[in-house]
Formats: structure tokens, C-alpha cells, sequence
């Protein structure tokens, strides 16, 4: 009996072991003896049938994994209808979602757009404008004329132009007048004025005098050019003064500096810089009083229309606004001149401001 209940176990392993199709067990069944038989125990292997597959087939509701549910005609027909409304729906929200996204966008680029000119108007509003930057250079220029500008800007006629100009507009503005501060003749007969077109000066022709040539243009590298200018440079004010005209003295006056200007600079190593800086300095003066006798209303200057008159600081102010004259640059020796006038116009000009101070 020991053996065959071993052989049955031996044979249930190999079964499982091989793979036998289908699943198997084992049952132990009581197996009555004969008479006079001791009653034992057998193992009786049986095969069991297999699971059936499971069906792994495409559903449009998706797998489920706790069973397949058969709807059935109906059911299918209300599934799908349930799905087209599904879809419906959603694409409502989609769009309706797509829109508020545009709408935030529009929204950005109209902040974006009100940022960038509000910017642009902060920038306008803080930029200054050409009449701003005018005003802010004309302000810096009357304190730079009433602090001791450079004697260059004095001697050119810069700063005192800029004081007659402010001194002008506040006697025009207010109606003050500024001391009584007198002005002697001397000085007046040396100041050179002009209507604004150009900086040159006829103060090396007034009156005839002879030209006073400094000492570099004296030398006999410029006799020819120097008696030829001398000569012919009485001539050329005459015809000026008789009402113009032809002036062939005049242009050959012209061409006789030009040659000077040459033979000064040819001979530039053999000057000191401050000979070559004096005599192209009365060069150019000569050169600017000569180009004035070719306008066609160079004889006011000679004829007392065009020139600077007064006995006092004010009185001289005044005859300038009124004929719209400037001040010239000065002439070769006139810069103590100028000097005087410019302290006697910034005492004017302190006392109309402090006039004008007290009748506000």
C-alpha cells in the first residue's frame, strides 16, 4: 500500500511539472477491502477543465477591467448618444476656455500698449524742448556776462552784446531806467558797432588815419604788400563814402592781404608766436573792414548813421536799440576801452534790476 501512494505522489509531480494542459488535483478516496482485507486509503488523479480565455476584444467605452458589459442595442444606442453630447460639451468649454485666453491676451496687449505711452509722455514731459534748451542757454549766458567773463568774450563784443540785450528787454518789460552812470567821449569814439550781419569792424578806416601796422608786418618781407595797401586803401573809402560803386581799389586791397597772409605764413619759423600771432591777428581785422566797405550800406559807417553815440551808459543803450545796432569786436589797442565800458554797463544793469526789484 506504502508503494502505491508513493507512486501516485511521483506521478502528480511529473504531471505538474510537464504541464499538462489543464489543471489537475489530487483526491484521496477510501477504498473498501475484501473481506479479510485491511481497509487502505488510493489516490485517484483526475484532469479538470480549463479556464475558459478571456476576451481582450476592442470596446469604444474602453477596457474595463472588471468584466465586459454587454449594453445590447439599446443600451448601445444611449452610450453613444451620451458620448456625442459628452463631446458636446466639452468642446463648449474648450472654446469657451480658448476665448477667455484670447480675451487675457488682448487684454495684456492693451496694458502693454497703455505702459508704452504712458512711458512715451513721461519721456515727452521730461525731455526738454528746444525753446527750453534756448532759455536754459541765453540764462547761462547773462551769468556768464555778469561774472567776469574771459577778456576774449569782452573784447569780441559777446558779453556786452548779451548786456545790452538783457538790458533792453527789462527797460522794455518794466519801463525802469538804470542810473545815471557817465560815459566819456573818449571811450565811445574807440567802440565799434555793427548792424549784426557780421563781426568786422571799420575801426582801422575811420576818419583816415593811417594804418598802424604792428611790428612783424613791418618788416621788408612785406614792404611791397604794405605800400601797396597804404596807397590804395584812401582811395577805396572814398568811393564808399561817395555812394559806392565800382571799387577797384578796394579789391586790390583785398588780393595785397591775401599775399601778406602768404609771406607771413612762408615765413613762419623766422617769427616769435607771438609775432606771427599779432600780425595774423591785424591781417584779419584789415581783412573783415575791408569786406565791410562791400556792402551796399558801408557808407553809415562813415557817415555818423551807424555808430555808437551817447554820454551816459543808459543814453548809449538806448541809441543802440534804437538804430539795432551791436557792438564789433575792437580794433588793435582799443581793449582798455572795452574793458571800461563793460564795468560801467554791469553797474547799469545791477542798478535797473534793483529798480526793477523795488516797483514790483
Amino acid at each position: 500500500m506504502f508503494h502505491k501512494l508513493k507512486s501516485c505522489l511521483v506521478i502528480s509531480a511529473c504531471a505538474i511539472l510537464l504541464g499538462t494542459a489543464g489543471t489537475v488535483h489530487a483526491q484521496f478516496r477510501y477504498n473498501p477491502a475484501a473481506p479479510g482485507v485491511v481497509p487502505g486509503t488510493q489516490a485517484v488523479v483526475a484532469p479538470v477543465a480549463p479556464y475558459p480565455p478571456t476576451n481582450f476584444a476592442y470596446r469604444p467605452d474602453g477596457w474595463n477591467p472588471y468584466g465586459n458589459t454587454y449594453y445590447g442595442r439599446a443600451g448601445g444606442y444611449l452610450a453613444g448618444a451620451a458620448q456625442v453630447y459628452n463631446s458636446l460639451g466639452q468642446y463648449q468649454i474648450d472654446n469657451a476656455q480658448s476665448q477667455l485666453i484670447t480675451d487675457q491676451v488682448r487684454k495684456s496687449q492693451l496694458d502693454t500698449r497703455q505702459k508704452i505711452y504712458d512711458q512715451w509722455r513721461y519721456e515727452k514731459a521730461m525731455t526738454p524742448t528746444l525753446e527750453d534748451l534756448r532759455e536754459r542757454d541765453r540764462m547761462n549766458a547773462s551769468r556768464r556776462a555778469r561774472n567776469d567773463p574771459p577778456p576774449a568774450e569782452i573784447w569780441s563784443g559777446v558779453a556786452m552784446n548779451t548786456l545790452l540785450k538783457d538790458i533792453l528787454d527789462c527797460e522794455g518789460r518794466s519801463g525802469c531806467r538804470g542810473p545815471q552812470i557817465p560815459l566819456a567821449q573818449d571811450v565811445v569814439s574807440r567802440l565799434n558797432v555793427t548792424t549784426g550781419t557780421t563781426n568786422g569792424s571799420v575801426s582801422l578806416l575811420k576818419q583816415g588815419q593811417a594804418l598802424q601796422w604792428p611790428p612783424v608786418l613791418q618788416k621788408d618781407a612785406f614792404t611791397v604788400q604794405r605800400d601797396s595797401i597804404n596807397s590804395l586803401l584812401p582811395d577805396a573809402v572814398e568811393i564808399v563814402k561817395g555812394g559806392g560803386g565800382k571799387n577797384q581799389p578796394l579789391n586790390n586791397v583785398l588780393t595785397a592781404l591775401v599775399q601778406m597772409r602768404k609771406t607771413l605764413d612762408a615765413e613762419i619759423e623766422s617769427f616769435t608766436p607771438d609775432e606771427w600771432i599779432g600780425g595774423s591777428r591785424f591781417i584779419n581785422q584789415l581783412q573783415d573792414s575791408a569786406k565791410l566797405l562791400q556792402g551796399p550800406n558801408a557808407a553809415n559807417y562813415f557817415n555818423g548813421k551807424w555808430a555808437a553815440s551817447g554820454t551816459t551808459v543808459g543814453e548809449l543803450i538806448y541809441n543802440l536799440g534804437q538804430k539795432g545796432l551791436k557792438f564789433a569786436p575792437c580794433a588793435e589797442g582799443d581793449e582798455d576801452a572795452y574793458n571800461v565800458l563793460y564795468r560801467l554797463m554791469v553797474n547799469y544793469d545791477a542798478g535797473l534790476e534793483q529798480c526793477h526789484a523795488t516797483r514790483q
